[in-house]
């Protein structure tokens, strides 16, 4: 019997600096279609790369914008159009051969969304020590 690839994305969520890149980069090593192009490639901050679908990342800001947030505040669970609206693009972009997936900081924010777009979806949800995160944030931005 032939093996079935599954139709589902798989996210990467987590907070900033927990090691959703590199997650991400590991997805793509075993196969994973990360949904480039990329925002941005290797550069001095990140030497490998971020691996954040350009696509995705549009939507989640269009998003947390429409709801006047950003990408480290939490939306509340609005009803309506900008909820209908993100669930028709959402499901708009997902043209891609599978396995596919996506990493973007801001999934983390709108995770409920995703987990009611697509209820198949497998998430790999990426932890650091809180400690460890705010002073790799710090060395990264050089202050708050």
């Amino acid at each position: 019997m032939p093996v079935q690839k599954a139709t589902f994305p798989i996210i990467v969520v987590g907070g900033d600096r927990t090691g959703t890149s590199l997650a991400a980069e590991m997805l793509l090593a075993l196969g994973v279609n990360m949904c480039a192009p990329y925002v941005c490639g290797p550069n001095e901050e990140n030497k490998r790369g971020f691996f954040e679908s350009a696509r995705w990342r549009g939507l989640n800001e269009y998003a947390l914008s429409a709801l006047d947030l950003l990408w480290w505040t939490p939306p509340e669970q609005p009803i309506g159009p900008l909820r209908s609206w993100f669930r028709h693009q959402a499901l708009a972009a997902a043209r891609y051969a599978p396995p596919w997936g996506f990493k973007d900081t801001r999934n983390l924010m709108l995770f409920d969304w995703y987990n009611e777009v697509f209820p198949e979806a497998r998430f790999v949800l990426t932890l650091r020590n809180p400690e460890a995160a705010a002073r790799s944030t710090l060395k990264w931005q050089g202050s708050w």
